[in-house]
């Protein structure tokens, strides 16, 4: 029997080989033990461990199945095979052997853990969070199996649930940075982007080499339209991570937002020379292009897009969007149809679809859209206006006359500004101080220099019941003048200091040209304060086509189309405060 098992220096030598990843010699030793001792099991097991590492994966789970031929009841075998089994994706096979390992020895956490892991793969969810928590249970601080855990929770949907297991990581390791990570994931979509900034930074803290983590902090950051500063995060991921091509990307669509076109294609082209099969780039290359106008272009990246993701519905609808505006309308409503039946959930792809049925006269087919976007996006503006435009020209056939009514024209409001007065209210600019606000050169639109302004246009949304009442009475006053609905889009205030300014610039969308609502458009800029005026540059309101200059006065109100260009420089020694609103006029 003594030559039917190998002398101990020969087991300590292939150990040290093994050990000291001598995986070559270990691998030829091996093979010389198992030949001369067939029915010995330690030289099978550790044959099967290096092939594994060598990358001989079919090689090493015939030594696997070997070593449980020699003893099956050996539960480490039955493991080591089912490890094996799932890297060369395997998972139902891998399923049994863990299976059978459990069997033999039901009380190690690991086992549990690989087979929750095949249990995934195998989209059996719930016998994954099983197994997960049956490790967890046998090893109480088994961080491994928390990560899977809360992994499989959050890809659920189980933000809360998920949220808790990462925070237990974090109480139980307070330097694991992938757990700080995934809380900040967890926040993101739950739209917590504050606290998801603030555990990327945790995360980067503990590893500020982690490039995905800057990637992501990016994405919040961006979230929170501080996009030079989710510009820098994205440049430092690619400086970390040069292969990584999401951060190349989210920088391209960054650009994008800034208005910085040129940047936009050129990172975008990039990230498509990295992964040329990443569908996602060719997408935001063409919404780049779209902005462009080069609509052609933009057609050929979304087309490449899809022929990636069949199942890629935004593609589909944009690049009905741009058959739209090529003049194609049959090609418009077919890519339209293709993008709902993919995902029917999409505000956006709904309103889409709404504004090429428009384009196409069908009025009705529009409304039904639309109707249909507000009921997924009841928040949206621009879901609500679409239905109210629509409905009343579905109902009247000339939208400015009904009974004689009074009404501004658009066209003569750009020879004539609407000039109007209101008296400010005490404290109505401490209000307007208290409020959350952002740096002039923090903003992607026309504002510059020494300044800030509201963080979003819904200043009506979250101020004090005294600036909602402001807004109320300005909404009123515009109501009485233009004997009309008014529907306001947008609301915000600037704080002028010395050096700030608007380059010239006008407030139409897309959205209004497609809806033909340009001329319901108009803004307002209410004067709270108009500061110093005795200085080079007092802040003067300059307008083009035609041109015009108007100077402030404290309570002033000026009224023009929302088309009509205009700009203001403003070096005053005193803030200079005002109010903007943008609104539309429904006459009906």
């Amino acid at each position: 029997m003594n030559k039917e098992t190998p002398n101990e220096n020969d087991l300590k030598k292939l150990l040290h080989y093994y050990q000291n990843k001598k995986y070559k010699e270990a691998e030829e030793f091996a093979l010389e033990i198992t030949k001369k001792f067939p029915r010995h099991q330690f030289g099978w097991k550790v044959l099967a461990s290096v092939l594994k590492v060598l990358g001989k994966t079919s090689d090493s789970v015939i030594a696997s199945k070997k070593t449980i031929s020699i003893n099956p009841r050996d539960a480490e075998s039955h493991f080591n095979l089912g490890n094996t089994l799932r890297e060369i994706n395997k998972s139902e096979d891998a399923e049994i052997s863990y299976k059978k390992a459990i069997s033999l020895n039901p009380k190690i956490p690991e086992y549990h853990n690989n087979l929750g892991l095949t249990f995934e793969s195998l989209l059996k969810f719930s016998d994954a969070e099983k197994e997960f928590k049956k490790a967890i249970e046998l090893k109480p601080n088994f961080l491994e199996s928390y990560h899977n855990l809360g992994i499989l929770l959050q890809r659920a949907g189980r933000f809360d649930e998920a949220e808790r297991v990462f925070k237990k990581i974090t109480q139980v390791n307070p330097v694991d940075f992938l757990a700080y990570s995934s809380l900040g994931d967890i926040f993101h979509s739950l739209e917590r982007y504050n606290e998801a900034e603030d555990s990327y930074r945790k995360s980067i803290k503990l590893n500020p080499n982690y490039a995905e983590a800057y990637c992501n902090l990016g994405n919040s950051l961006r979230e929170l339209r501080r996009l030079e500063d989710a510009e820098i995060c994205y440049k430092k991921a690619i400086n970390i991570k040069p292969n990584l091509v999401e951060p190349y990307r989210n920088l391209g669509i960054v650009f994008y937002e800034l208005s910085r076109l040129d940047e936009s294609e050129k990172i975008l082209k990039k990230a498509i020379a990295l992964k040329p099969n990443f569908a996602e780039s060719y997408y935001s290359l063409a919404i780049t292009l779209q902005k462009f106008g080069k609509l052609h272009d933009a057609k050929k990246y979304l087309e490449k897009s899809i022929s990636l993701r069949s199942d890629y519905a935004e593609a589909f609808s944009d690049l009905g969007m741009v058959y739209k505006d090529l003049g194609n309308l049959d090609k418009a409503i077919d890519f339209s149809k293709k993008a709902i039946i993919i995902n029917s959930e999409s505000s956006k792809i709904q309103f889409n679809m709404g504004v090429i049925f428009y384009s196409n006269n069908d009025i009705n087919l529009a409304l039904k859209n639309f109707k249909k976007a507000n009921l997924i996006d009841p928040n949206s503006k621009e879901n609500i206006l679409a239905i109210k435009a629509l409905s009343i020209e579905k109902k009247l056939e000339n939208i400015n006359i009904k009974n004689n009514k009074r009404v501004i024209s658009n066209f003569l409001l750009y020879s004539t500004p609407l000039i109007l007065d209101r008296k400010v209210e005490p404290n109505l600019i401490k209000n307007i101080f208290k409020m959350n606000s952002i740096n002039f050169d923090k903003t992607i639109d026309a504002r510059y220099g020494n300044g800030r302004c509201s963080n979003f246009f819904n200043m009506f949304e979250d101020g004090s019941i005294q600036i909602k009442n402001v807004i109320e009475d300005l909404t009123n006053i515009m109501r009485d003048e233009f004997n009309s609905e008014i529907f306001l889009m947008d609301s915000f205030f600037n704080v002028y200091g010395n050096g700030g300014g608007i380059t010239s610039h006008d407030h139409l969308k897309k959205f209004d040209k497609d809806l033909h609502l340009v001329n319901q458009k108009y803004s307002l800029v209410y004067y709270l304060s108009v500061g110093d005026q005795n200085c080079k540059e007092p802040g003067i309101l300059k307008l083009s086509d035609p041109e015009d200059e108007i100077l402030p006065k404290n309570g002033m109100i000026v009224v023009i189309p929302s088309g009509r260009k205009h700009s203001a420089v403003y070096d005053g020694r005193k803030d200079r405060v005002m109010i903007g609103l943008n609104f539309y006029t429904l006459n009906s």
